[in-house]
């Protein structure tokens, strides 16, 4: 194992800067780096990036990913930690966590973004502000699966921020995983293409000090949006909304979901919804497989209310999806027998 740390430079990353070429970071960590773009890691210019079993933490930048910047460039992230990296500078700045700009191809899965920061010093000024506390996205197709996003900030898409370029195709599938705590005025901003989010939980999403809103999900009328087998409540959710999406239609099946703003959910799609704002969801822990998940309580609505096919073989953590008559609605499938036994409570995760 191999650690980088306490590196600064004035332009580019602390720790890691790569133009044209493969770079592949394996049981690395980055910490403690400063730089303007990717205060850990930066890759640019056609390369291609691989992260796996590695943790990027507690690096800062003053421009985009504080703890990792890339532009144009594949990129794969597996079983890895990206945490308390803080972005903080003028103007409109993007990605505490990390920054994946241009990209032909993201894939993100079974990892952690918890605890980073992306915030303007600029508060108040026109045409300042954060987006994607946790990662933002301007790729054209992007995979985040088994994934949890936990205690980020931004003023838009606290969790995950999307954006990029009217017209193109931009699609981005988000399944089996949970966000949780994060605060903003929405857990996940998309502003262009297509946003699939199925099998996953997202609750006690909280509002940033400068919005007031603490929405699940919000998107502009330019997206299609698509929901299937959520949880999407127990969030602040500003005016007791918790999907926004600026007037479009959305499609959403077998959702527990406390209420949907300015859109409407197209009465032809298959399947029911069951509206409500209890879901009765236990705190963020350490529960098996290689993130920490929230699962329903023993009374939950959730359970045995999602599919009874067409569901994934398996849940977050990696255990059995369908235990009893039907799928449970979320990220996460209790499993009685597995809980009483106590194999996998280990114990919360960090507040």
């Amino acid at each position: 194992d191999l650690t980088l740390r306490n590196g600064t430079h004035q332009n580019e990353a602390g720790c890691s800067s790569a133009f044209r070429v493969a770079l592949a970071l394996e049981r690395i960590r980055v910490t403690a780096c400063s730089g303007r773009f990717g205060g850990g890691v930066s890759i640019s210019g056609e390369s291609d990036l691989k992260i796996t079993h590695s943790r990027v933490d507690h690096n800062t930048a003053t421009f985009g990913g504080a703890g990792l910047n890339t532009i144009s460039t594949p990129v794969r992230i597996i079983d890895s930690e990206f945490d308390h990296n803080l972005l903080a500078g003028g103007g409109y700045v993007s990605g505490g966590g990390a920054s994946i700009s241009g990209s032909p191809d993201t894939q993100i899965t079974r990892s952690y973004f918890h605890h980073n920061s992306a915030q303007t010093t600029d508060v108040g000024s026109t045409g300042s502000g954060s987006v994607g506390g946790g990662l933002y996205l301007s790729s054209l197709t992007t995979t985040i699966d088994d994934t949890t996003f936990s205690s980020n900030a931004a003023l838009f898409g606290a969790a995950i921020g999307q954006s990029g370029i009217s017209g193109y195709p931009l699609y981005t599938q988000i399944i089996g995983s949970t966000f949780v705590k994060n605060v903003g005025s929405s857990t996940v901003e998309s502003l262009v293409g297509t946003l699939f989010l199925a099998f996953s939980t997202v609750t006690n999403a909280r509002p940033h000090a400068g919005s007031g809103a603490g929405r699940a999900i919000s998107t502009f009328s330019s997206v299609q949006l698509w929901l299937e087998a959520n949880v999407i409540s127990g969030n602040y959710g500003g005016n007791g909304v918790d999907v926004e999406t600026k007037g479009r239609a959305l499609l959403a099946q077998r959702n527990y979901i406390c209420s949907v703003g300015a859109g409407s959910i197209d009465a032809g799609a298959p399947g029911s919804n069951i509206f409500g704002n209890t879901p009765k969801l236990g705190p963020l822990r350490w529960q098996g497989g290689p993130t920490p998940t929230v699962q329903p309580l023993p009374d939950s609505p959730l359970i045995d209310s999602g599919n009874t096919s067409g569901t994934p073989f398996r849940d977050q953590r990696g255990f059995k999806r369908i235990v009893g008559p039907a799928a449970d609605i979320g990220a996460v499938e209790r499993d009685p027998d597995r809980i009483s036994f106590g194999y996998f409570e280990s114990g919360p995760v960090e507040e």
